[in-house]
């Protein structure tokens, strides 16, 4: 199923390499300036056997479930850290009059550490997205088209959700959505940028995992299941929810492809595609995975055990969703 995905979306990843309102003329493609129960996994396999059952702590621990299905939605618990402004991005080539732009990307400012990194990375992925939308001219004269299909249009639109900036990362989800002439319906994904103050480098997911636990996938997989069947009321509902993918990808399969990864003090964003998980008619899910629940598979004296004693002190998160929690460095 997973390989058969791949090669759907193979040609939205090909171009990849992996606040005041300012509009930019672009001619060359390059961008200027709830219920509380829990799932349970058995801890000997590779596959996650779904098992609906009270949690023995239920009076105080809930789960938040799906945060949303659609990118068209803004990501819950963020507040706006105006660290950056917003660019909306107008491109113009030959027959633009077929094709439809809606871009708006952040742009943080020179006094935030590590804004070149992240700005130059966000603006390659978006003039990779135009190159990609306006290639169709490349085989392919609109006029023509129109004639012989009774009809052309090319569409993309662009967001963001700045999920933090702070002492510790700045963390963004990249959205888009394509439409072609004639298709059922919209092609969209969302793209995670994660990058570490201390040194403007990428911040690698996998790597805030203890990978000598041989248990630590399935940890995770347990605790994504929990989010997503949180708000269903029973074992069958989370089953069928759950019927698209069999069994339930790992944290290795889906930073392969396809889901998106975001960092924040309240724990990791997993934003899933769509067809991810469940359903096209489900939408794109975001979920959150509290830090509380990822403790038993976080590697605490790692490259990123800093952050994850700084956002353990962070009092101010915690809620009868995202826990107190602590490490020890």
């Amino acid at each position: 199923m997973r390989v058969m995905k791949k090669i759907i979306i193979l040609f939205l990843l090909i171009s990849f390499c992996g606040g005041n309102a300012e509009t930019i003329e672009e001619s060359s493609g390059v961008v200027e300036n709830t219920t509380t129960s829990t799932l349970n996994s058995s801890p000997t396999t590779q596959t996650t056997s779904i098992e609906l059952e009270e949690s023995s702590d239920s009076s105080e621990r809930r789960y938040r479930g799906v945060l949303r299905t659609s990118i068209l939605q803004s990501v819950p618990l963020i507040y706006d850290f105006k660290n950056y402004t917003e660019k909306v991005i107008k491109p113009n080539h030959e027959y633009i009059e077929y094709f439809a732009y809606s871009i708006r990307i952040p742009v943080f400012f020179d006094s935030q550490k590590c804004s070149t990194e992240v700005n130059n990375i966000i603006e390659s992925s978006v003039n990779n997205l135009i190159e990609d939308t306006k290639s169709v001219l490349e085989f392919t004269n609109p006029e023509e088209a129109e004639e012989e299909w009774g009809g052309f249009y090319e569409s993309l639109s662009i967001d963001y959700d700045v999920i933090e900036v702070s002492d510790e990362v700045i963390s963004v989800f990249l959205s888009y959505s394509t439409y072609s002439f004639g298709a059922a319906h919209p092609i969209s994904a969302i793209i995670g940028f994660n990058y570490l103050i201390e040194d403007c480098s990428k911040l690698e997911i996998q790597k805030l995992f203890d990978s000598s636990n041989l248990n630590y996938e399935i940890i995770i997989s347990s605790e994504m299941q929990n989010q997503l069947c949180a708000n269903l009321e029973n074992n069958e509902e989370c089953e069928r929810f759950l019927s698209f993918i069999d069994p339930f990808p790992l944290l290795t399969e889906l930073l392969d492809c396809c889901s998106a990864f975001a960092v924040s003090e309240y724990g990791l964003f997993v934003q899933f595609w769509e067809y991810e998980v469940s359903s096209y008619s489900e939408g794109a899910e975001l979920i959150l995975l509290p830090w509380h629940d990822l403790v038993p598979s976080l590697d605490t004296a790692g490259p990123y055990s800093n952050i994850l004693v700084s956002y353990s002190q962070k009092s101010w998160t915690e809620s009868i969703f995202e826990p107190e929690w602590e490490i020890s460095k």
